[in-house]
């Protein structure tokens, strides 16, 4: 894996707690670690066994640089759609992508502190990484309450946004 693959939330964790993905440390292996470490070259063979060595992440466990470009073109393809449509009919669009990443990339301050995409403590995602959270959901609102507003000259008001729950650490929603 590269540093931009990314293993899916549902891995098995238990399976990567036993050295799933990595290299099940043998004698054997350690011998050929100390080859290379003395700056010597291991034989066929002995790299042999450092490969076999290797508990490799399953394709269905991860997404690779392919999986993910192919995922970026259908949100960008998708999203121009949805825009291109609701320009055309005189619509209040939202970029939820937009506010999402803006979320995931430093996140968006509220009256009670920051809302970011960091996994149980951030705030605007649930436990399976993919949903919002009743105060995600609010953030999500508000966005298109101020869209409504600004396109159809309406006055709805906002939600406030700390009064809706989150995951604590403890798993509670708060």
């Amino acid at each position: 894996m590269t540093e931009e693959e990314m293993l899916v939330l549902t891995i098995n964790q238990s399976a990567l707690a036993e050295g799933y993905g990595s290299v099940r440390i043998t004698p054997e292996v350690m011998q050929v670690l100390g080859i290379l470490q003395q700056g010597g070259q291991p034989t066929q063979e002995q790299a042999q066994l450092v490969l076999n060595g290797v508990d490799a992440i399953d394709d269905k466990d991860a997404l690779d640089t392919e999986e993910l470009g192919n995922i970026k073109a259908a949100t960008t393809a998708y999203n121009a759609t949805i825009k291109a449509l609701a320009e055309a009919n005189g619509l209040a669009y939202v970029n939820s992508n937009a506010l999402l990443t803006q979320v995931a990339t430093g996140g968006i301050a509220f009256d009670a502190g920051t809302l970011t995409s960091t996994f149980v403590t951030g705030g605007a995602f649930s436990l399976d990484g993919v949903h919002p959270t009743p105060r995600g959901q609010a953030l999500i609102a508000n966005e298109i309450i101020e869209q409504i507003n600004t396109v159809y000259n309406s006055t709805v008001p906002k939600v406030n946004i700390g009064n809706y729950g989150t995951v604590t650490l403890s798993n509670n929603l708060q």
